[in-house]
């Protein structure tokens, strides 16, 4: 694992940017690395819900992740509420998604026409499971909570419509509108969530994906970043996983980037293991005494074989 914490790009950052990840190296990731992150995982969590349930009742996503990392013994289930900044990237994401196709010209009338086509579809019959997750409690809104929503995902926008170089990029990019979803096949209470903003096809021929967060980079940023490059080789294979993962936090003007390895696969997961398996100990303390639960393989610890 690189981690690199200057990067140079204050030069001409929209030009830096598209360079820096137009040329990410090819992957050096290997389908035994991928297989071996897989199977820690495997090993190392019980098989069996704390609570006794069946289907998934952790969704590891890299908010949940960061959480249990800083508080490892704290429940991080706090009940999900939608909020202007939590809605920001989605519609932000949408709207851009809009620009780069040649469908808007600029990322305010993409935002738009993205909350109005929404609205269209909460309010048109039979209303069905295609709906964005934000729509329904954006149209219940009144006009002026309308507008911070709108007002947020547009800054959002036009930080990633004007601050990259997308003649530079030259249609190598994709912008991801959905998180990659990676189930743990011997531990089926367990599903990881993986978000980017960008994946792009580097000249190399490897992958590399921007991932674009509010505030400064933490501390532990790596992992922020390593994250979805885990969900991403187990989704998608030593081939098709990230290369190189770019972290851009504009409201502070910070870049970091992290190449991506085996090494830094076996991390990852070991890391994953420790953030999961706390929170199957916690639920399970206060699952109560009469679920019958079946700790097998390595039991929920945090480290792992």
């Amino acid at each position: 694992m690189t981690i690199l914490t200057g990067v140079p790009v204050e030069r001409d950052r929209p030009r830096a940017l598209a360079e820096l990840l137009v040329g990410a190296p090819a992957s050096s990731v290997t389908a035994t690395g991928v297989a071996a992150a897989r199977l820690k995982l495997e090993r190392s969590l019980p098989a069996d819900d704390p609570y006794g349930r069946a289907g998934v009742t952790l969704r590891l996503d890299r908010r949940r992740f960061a959480a249990l990392r800083a508080q490892p013994d704290a429940s991080p289930d706090t009940p999900f509420s939608c909020s202007p900044v939590r809605c920001r990237r989605a519609i932000g994401l949408d709207a851009l998604d809009r620009c780069v196709r040649g469908r808007s010209t600029t990322a305010s009338e993409a935002v738009a026409h993205v909350l109005a086509e929404a609205e269209a579809r909460v309010r048109a019959p039979g209303a069905g499971h295609d709906i964005p997750w934000w729509a329904r409690w954006w149209c219940r809104l009144p006009p002026g909570g309308r507008a911070v929503v709108q007002a947020e995902a547009v800054v959002w926008a036009v930080q990633l419509w004007t601050g990259i170089d997308w003649e530079g990029i030259g249609g190598r990019a994709v912008v991801v509108t959905r998180d990659e979803r990676v189930p743990i096949g011997a531990a089926p209470w367990c599903r990881l969530e993986g978000r980017v903003d960008l994946r792009i096809e580097a000249i190399s021929g490897g992958v590399a994906h921007l991932v674009v967060a509010g505030g400064a980079a933490p501390a532990d940023w790596s992992m922020d970043l390593g994250f979805p490059a885990l969900v991403s080789a187990l989704a998608r294979g030593p081939a098709g996983g990230a290369a190189l993962v770019l972290g851009w936090w504009p409201e502070s003007g910070q870049v970091r980037q992290l190449r991506v390895d085996d090494a830094a696969l076996a991390g990852m997961a070991g890391a994953v293991v420790s953030a999961a398996g706390s929170w199957w100990r916690h639920a399970r303390r206060h699952a109560g005494p009469d679920v019958a639960v079946t700790v097998s393989r390595a039991g929920p610890h945090s480290g792992g074989p």
